[in-house]
C-alpha cells in the first residue's frame, strides 16, 4: 500500500492512512488512485483511514454484505464483493462514492451521486432511479 502513497494527488498526500488485510491488485491500486486524483481537485483535505479488506464485511448490525462502507473519517472497501464487478465504471463508482462520502462528510446519497458524476464524466447520475448510468 506504501506506493499508492506517492501516486495520490498532492494535495491529498498525507491525510489518507492506507492499510490492507489483503493484497490489493494492480487494478484497484490504479483505480483508488485515479478516483482519488479525480477527486482531489473538489475536496478540502482531512485525514481519512481507508482499509481494504477480504473479510466478509457486515455492518449496521444487519446480515447484509456490503461493498464499502464509510463512518465519518473512514472508509471500508470490501475486496471479495468488488471483485464480483468487472466494469471499470462500477469500480470507480464504487470508489468515488465513499470518498465522497467521506470528504463531503455527507449520507445524502444525491448530492453524493452528482458529486461523482461530475468528477467522473463517464457516468451521470439518474436522481430519480437513484442510480448511476453510462454517460455515452
Amino acid at each position: 500500500m506504501a506506493k499508492l502513497d506517492w501516486a495520490i494527488a498532492p494535495e491529498l498526500r498525507g491525510t489518507l492512512s492506507l492499510s490492507a488485510d489483503a493484497s490489493v491488485s494492480a487494478r484497484y491500486e490504479a483505480l483508488f488512485i485515479k478516483a482519488t486524483n479525480l477527486l482531489a481537485p473538489t475536496v478540502k483535505p482531512k485525514p481519512i483511514a481507508v482499509f481494504f479488506v477480504r473479510d466478509v464485511l457486515k455492518i449496521n448490525l444487519t446480515a447484509q454484505e456490503k461493498i464499502a462502507e464509510y463512518w465519518r473519517d473512514m472508509i471500508v472497501y470490501n475486496l471479495a464483493r468488488m471483485d464480483l464487478h468487472h466494469d471499470e465504471r462500477e469500480v470507480m463508482v464504487i470508489l468515488l462514492e465513499e470518498l465522497v462520502h467521506a470528504y463531503y462528510d455527507s449520507l445524502d446519497k444525491e448530492y453524493v451521486g452528482k458529486i461523482v458524476a461530475q468528477v467522473y464524466p463517464q457516468v451521470k447520475f439518474d436522481a430519480v432511479k437513484m442510480q448511476y448510468v453510462p454517460n455515452t
